[in-house]
């Protein structure tokens, strides 16, 4: 069974790259690629098959597309560039507000993403890490484009979670499946 991965955030934080990165690329395709502010990623990730929907905007706030998918999603990827501007934290409030938890085996987790550069915004991590604390969320911290080299947890959190061992123990046996299938192909 694929998990269902949702992934949020605004634009140009790096979430086709993170999506590319964790389904090694495959499949990769792009609905409405209208320049908005609010981006819906839908990602099958077991399957290495990408589904990306992008909400459309009214009132600065994103609409039924993001209620919807979240509804069908295990995982939740809230992604923020943490080189990037401030003024992203009011986007993450907002897409925080507009999911409906209504799903009990739902993960909400916010990514701290360098999207390939070096000088992090220490206001936006110190924000990102009270938002996280105070929301109970999981954080991470990881270059969407090195991912292989950065699969670490974020930088303002102490304790050590891995989001891919997440992935892995939620889909460990249709690994265990699939690598079984493909050794018997070889013998």
């Amino acid at each position: 069974m694929s998990q269902v991965m949702l992934v949020l955030g605004p634009n140009r934080v790096g979430k086709s790259s993170l999506i590319d990165a964790l389904t090694y690329g495959q499949f990769h395709r792009e609905f409405y690629p209208q320049d908005i502010h609010f981006q819906v990623k839908l990602a099958k990730v077991a399957q290495h098959r990408v589904y990306e929907v992008q909400s459309i905007e009214w009132d600065g706030k994103p609409l039924g597309l993001v209620q919807f998918y979240s509804n069908v999603a295990d995982l939740i990827l809230i992604v923020v560039n943490i080189c990037g501007c401030y003024d992203q934290m009011d986007q993450v409030h907002d897409i925080y507000q507009a999911l409906p938890i209504t799903n009990n085996k739902q993960q909400i987790v916010l990514i701290g993403n360098l999207n390939g550069q070096k000088q992090r915004n220490q206001k936006l991590c110190q924000s990102l890490s009270l938002f996280a604390k105070l929301n109970d969320l999981k954080l991470y911290e990881l270059d969407s484009t090195n991912i292989m080299s950065v699969q670490m947890e974020f930088h303002f959190i102490t304790q050590p979670f891995s989001l891919f061992d997440d992935i892995w123990n939620r889909n460990q046996t249709y690994f265990t499946q699939f690598v079984s299938q493909a050794v018997s192909l070889f013998n």
